[in-house]
């Protein structure tokens, strides 16, 4: 039976996916309607990234509870802009509010629920944490489509910071046994082996998030349409990687499922770089969307199965993965100079194919060699 802290903290995640989301949903179609060029938009994710590394190179020491309050209050304040001020230099300044917010927030958010992991659960417990955004986004954005064709956009966002008190308010009720210690200064020599995958997930995920909606304004500019779409993604996935990571956590074989759809995660993004119609668009994206969402709680699994400590590695992930977000958008911005934003998802696809091969050249799982098997005895002596 799960514990009340292992609940409650669910809870927590639930209640922050639903102003975070009420909010970020529609940022895209919000700025692109207010006359913003991609350029600026660009700028308002890479700041939000930056933002994020800077913080985790500053502070380094957090009192967990009190840093999930704060992490919720920035998210809260990065908020305001949208709803009051919609300038492009207030929107920066909420960007950055973001990105601290990400830190204070998801870093002891996941030192928190792992801590709750055991040898049989963790692709199990991986896969819910990942499952709750998909299942929030899907019921959240169909409200906000409603909420701006019925009342504008300044009314969804007013809502969402005063639904974020809401978890601000929640956070009281936690009460956790004790405090997890704090990472060791040398908390990135800890996760040895992992850096190169947490930072290939950075560049995924900073070449795919901001490229995904801005591709679909080409396609679809209503606002209950672009809802609609986002909602449709990923909800499948979302409920299968449940059930397949308790068969994984069983059978102790992390890779045979991730590598599979990892590659056709990464298939389906370089197919979608060059989708032509809302159509292949919507087949492509809706495919990837269920691939990402069936290997990330593997992928995870693999971090928990090898990092010494959750305090190392949820600190050295957050640095690795906002690092190489940063970098993403910089590659975002190269491929909007040359007229070919679309063609930037053939990045993420790449990460997909090789993400599978350089977990096997790190030699994480010998015993799970697939493609590289014939030359194991070749990589050790070399």
């Amino acid at each position: 039976m799960a514990s009340a802290p292992f609940v409650r903290l669910i809870n927590l995640q639930a209640q922050y996916g639903f102003f975070a989301t009420m909010h970020w949903s529609l940022a895209y179609l919000f700025l692109f309607r207010e006359g913003f060029s991609v350029y600026e938009i660009l700028a308002v994710a890479g700041l939000l990234y930056a933002a994020a590394f800077v913080t985790l190179a500053v502070v380094r020491r957090f009192r967990y509870i009190t840093a999930l309050r704060w992490g919720i209050l920035f998210r809260v304040l990065a908020i305001a802009p949208y709803a009051w001020l919609p300038d492009i230099h207030a929107i920066w300044v909420g960007s950055v509010l973001f990105g601290v917010g990400i830190v204070y927030f998801w870093v002891p958010y996941n030192v928190l629920y792992y801590s709750h992991r055991r040898p049989d659960n963790k692709a199990a417990l991986s896969a819910v944490s990942f499952a709750v955004m998909p299942f929030v986004d899907v019921a959240v954005t169909l409200v906000a489509g409603v909420i701006v064709v019925a009342y504008g956009f300044p009314a969804l966002f007013s809502l969402a910071v005063l639904l974020g008190v809401v978890p601000l308010v929640y956070t009281l009720r936690l009460r956790m046994p004790a405090e997890p210690p704090e990472p060791s200064p040398d908390f990135m020599g800890a996760t040895d082996g992992l850096r190169t995958l947490m930072f290939m997930d950075g560049i995924k995920q900073g070449v795919m998030w901001p490229a995904v909606p801005l591709v679909t304004l080409f396609f679809l500019t209503g606002t209950f349409h672009f809802a609609w779409f986002f909602a449709a993604l990923g909800l499948g996935g979302a409920v299968g990687s449940i059930l397949i990571a308790k068969v994984s956590d069983k059978g102790k074989r992390k890779l045979t499922y991730l590598q599979p759809f990892s590659y056709f995660f990464g298939v389906m993004n370089v197919l979608s770089a060059f989708a032509g119609n809302i159509f292949a668009w919507g087949m492509t994206r809706g495919l990837a969307t269920f691939a990402h969402t069936m290997y990330q709680p593997f992928s995870n699994a693999v971090y928990l199965d090898k990092a010494p400590s959750v305090e190392a590695l949820y600190y050295t992930r957050e640095v690795l993965l906002n690092a190489g977000r940063t970098l993403g958008v910089f590659i975002l911005v190269g491929f909007v100079m040359v007229d070919r934003l679309q063609w930037a998802l053939v990045i993420p696809g790449l990460v997909g194919l090789a993400y599978p091969v350089v977990v096997e050249l790190k030699d994480l799982y010998p015993e799970e060699r697939f493609i590289l098997k014939p030359f194991r005895n070749v990589l050790r002596q070399g």
